[in-house]
């Protein structure tokens, strides 16, 4: 029997910043959900805030930034990924293995 391994990765998200705080909260729990759906667990979770974004994406200027750190198996990350890039709340994501 072959052990899938899991891996530690960390993900930055950029939220709408017109979102109120109970809707960033609820995206942060959505996605913290997907992941344990999925088997994974999440370890940290940190939002930064509001920041300017360096270009605009999908005509905003502003972004509501949110870190998380979670574990997961490989081959789950790339289902995971193309869920939440599906998202209309998200509007940018990077994952990147710890």
């Amino acid at each position: 029997m072959v052990t899938q391994r899991i891996r530690e990765y960390e993900m930055i998200m950029v939220l709408s910043s017109e979102s109120i705080e109970e809707e960033v909260d609820a995206a942060v729990e959505m996605v913290a959900g997907s992941i344990t759906d999925l088997k994974g667990e999440v370890t940290e979770s940190e939002n930064w805030g509001v920041r300017q974004l360096p270009f605009p994406v999908r005509k905003s200027r502003e972004g509501n930034f949110t870190k998380m750190k979670f574990k997961m198996s490989p081959s789950d990350v790339v289902e995971f990924e193309q869920s939440l890039n599906a998202s209309q709340q998200i509007l940018r994501l990077l994952i990147t293995k710890v």
